[in-house]
């Protein structure tokens, strides 16, 4: 564990939230570079399908989409992935999740609570199958490159 995941940790869950600045592409137009990402402890024991989790990984911190919980060996494990992602992240237990997204405060000063309103319903339809999941990653990939491109 490194610095930033045990202040993380420790601060959650003591009940208090998080801001981390977001870098990366993964949950592009979601979250893109720069937006602060307010981090909470999770609202209940198992979050909505869709949620945006802060997860640990062996390469540091992730903010992911919660897809659902899968059994391995009897152990339940989350099963999350970023939203330009073709492949779902390796499962993670409950332990290794830090906290829920509870708001996305954009570059603009725009604020949004990804848990409510039309970014829940984003969430809920890119989750919706893996078929509509991977067509929204490819597409997103395009308009990446594109921007780039042009930018």
């Amino acid at each position: 564990m490194n610095f930033m995941t045990v202040l993380c940790d420790n601060t959650i869950r003591n009940g208090k939230t998080v801001c981390l600045t977001a870098v990366g592409e993964s949950m592009w137009p979601v979250i893109t570079e720069g937006t602060k990402a307010v981090i909470s402890p999770l609202q209940s024991e198992l979050p909505k399908k869709g949620s945006l989790l802060l997860i640990e990984r062996a390469n540091g911190l992730v903010v992911h989409r919660y897809w659902g919980v899968t059994d391995q060996e009897g152990v339940p494990l989350l099963l999350t992935k970023g939203d330009t992602n073709l492949a779902f992240d390796p499962p993670v237990s409950i332990s290794g999740v830090l906290g829920q997204v509870s708001l996305l405060k954009k570059n603009t000063g725009d604020c949004r609570d990804p848990n409510h309103g039309w970014l829940y319903l984003v969430g809920r339809f890119i989750c919706s199958s893996y078929n509509v999941a991977g067509f929204w990653a490819r597409s997103c990939r395009v308009m990446i490159r594109l921007l780039k491109k042009f930018a």
